[in-house]
Formats: C-alpha cells, sequence, structure tokens
C-alpha cells in the first residue's frame, strides 16, 4: 500500500465519522454553578461630575485635525470597583500556588 492510498484511507475514515457525529443531537447541560447567583458587570457608569470633562478630552483626541468633524457619545463607564478589587484578591490568593504565572478575570458573580 503506497503512502497515497494510506493516506486517503485516514481522510475516508475522518469523514465517515464526521458523518456519523453530524446525525447525533447534541444535548447541552445546564450550568448549576450560576443557579442563586448575578453576574457583576465589568463596566458601570461614570459619575456625573467626570462625564463633561471625560466628552471634552475624547473628542478632542477623537478629532485631531479634522475640525469639522462631530462626535456624538452615548455613554461614558468606568471600570467596576467593586469588580476590580474582587479579581485583585483572587488573582493575589492564586498566585501563591503559581508565582510566575498572569491570570485574567473574565466573570465575577455573586450570591
Amino acid at each position: 500500500m503506497s503512502f497515497l492510498d494510506r493516506l486517503r484511507q485516514t481522510f475516508s475514515r475522518q469523514r465517515s465519522d464526521e458523518s456519523s457525529e453530524e446525525n447525533v443531537p447534541i444535548v447541552k447541560k445546564k450550568d448549576n454553578l450560576t443557579d442563586g447567583y448575578q453576574l457583576i458587570p465589568n463596566y458601570v457608569d461614570a459619575p456625573p461630575e467626570s462625564q463633561e470633562l471625560v466628552s471634552v478630552l475624547v473628542s478632542a483626541i477623537a478629532a485631531g485635525n479634522a475640525e469639522k468633524t462631530e462626535w456624538k457619545i452615548k455613554r461614558i463607564q468606568s471600570v467596576n470597583p467593586e469588580l476590580k478589587t474582587i479579581a485583585i484578591i483572587a488573582s493575589s490568593i492564586a498566585a501563591i500556588d503559581y508565582p510566575d504565572s498572569h491570570f485574567v478575570v473574565r466573570r465575577v458573580y455573586k450570591k
């Protein structure tokens, strides 16, 4: 049996396996870990006293040399301080076991 024959046979087996898998219904299990918990949002609305300053600065930076442009700022948000504190504490605890690692906190839930 030549190399090309073995290659064809391998690919034909993979295709037949894929076609048999397509007929099997996919059942997703419900994640019970998040029952009774609510997601802490990553961002919260910025305080009203800082919104005017932020919008002026952002518009000035974005406009650059194009003076005839118009900018509409829909929403100004800042990082949620509660989420930031929890992420720092959790990654500090995890860093005890893995000191040379880098951690990314994707979601935080609370009861």
